[in-house]
């Protein structure tokens, strides 16, 4: 189970008087670097993000990478999707398994939870999906997967792509998409203009408003 020090906060803004204390202001935001990377470097992206009380835990992959000569990997590369589908659900299910510890030390439910995954880091995210007890999911420049478990709970998933991605290219994601369908999840495809294969400042722009707006609305309605 993550430490206390696993779990960072972010500036804050007003709470709700409607909310129940238990709830109020609460919110836990899974982040999973890119191939290469590690914690910090989605941690810095998710910079924008407000809530007195949001949770972030963004922990670095298992293995040290093998093509990059730093950071870390999820898994070992490959382009076979079955294959890519096998070590991402994998390694998800580890993930799994901290995020419904967390969940449960904070007393924060799957509506006021976001899973964020950039490059490999999608991937995984996008195994998660249907696995783990979040409402909220954003893939940035990765491969959509199809969710192996569909969701109980409704379920939106915001997709960044960059115009130039060569790695992931807007064309494969939507392909992605046509197979990806579940009536429990809403897919919604923004591509970002002139961006390559990178965490860049307008998409963090996107993804900062995207979460503050949908896990507010949340709460407001808890």
């Amino acid at each position: 189970m993550p430490s206390s020090a696993d779990t960072e906060r972010a500036a804050a803004v007003p709470r709700s008087p409607a909310l129940s204390e238990a709830a109020a202001g609460k919110y836990l935001i899974i982040g999973l670097h890119g191939y290469g990377g590690q914690g910090s470097d989605i941690r810095t992206w998710l910079r924008m993000i407000r809530g007195e009380q949001t949770h972030f835990y963004t922990p670095c992959g298992p293995h040290e990478s093998t093509l990059a000569r730093k950071g870390f990997e999820w898994f070992p590369i490959t382009s076979d999707v079955g294959r890519m589908r096998d070590r991402g659900s994998a390694v998800a299910h580890g993930i799994a398994k901290d995020i419904k510890a967390l969940q449960a030390r904070l007393g924060i439910d799957a509506r006021h939870t976001a899973v964020v995954g950039f490059s490999q880091g999608a991937i995984v995210a996008s195994c998660l999906i249907g696995l783990v007890p979040a409402c909220h999911f954003v893939l940035a420049n990765g491969r959509v997967l199809p969710a192996a478990a569909g969701p109980t709970a409704d379920t939106h998933v915001l997709i960044l792509a960059g115009e130039h991605d060569t790695f992931a290219p807007v064309s494969q994601m939507r392909a992605d998409l046509r197979s990806a369908c579940h009536p429990r999840i809403t897919y919604e495809l923004f591509e970002i203009p002139g961006a390559a294969h990178e965490m860049t400042d307008r998409g963090a722009r996107v993804v900062a408003r995207y979460l503050n707006v949908s896990l507010m609305n949340e709460q407001k309605a808890s």
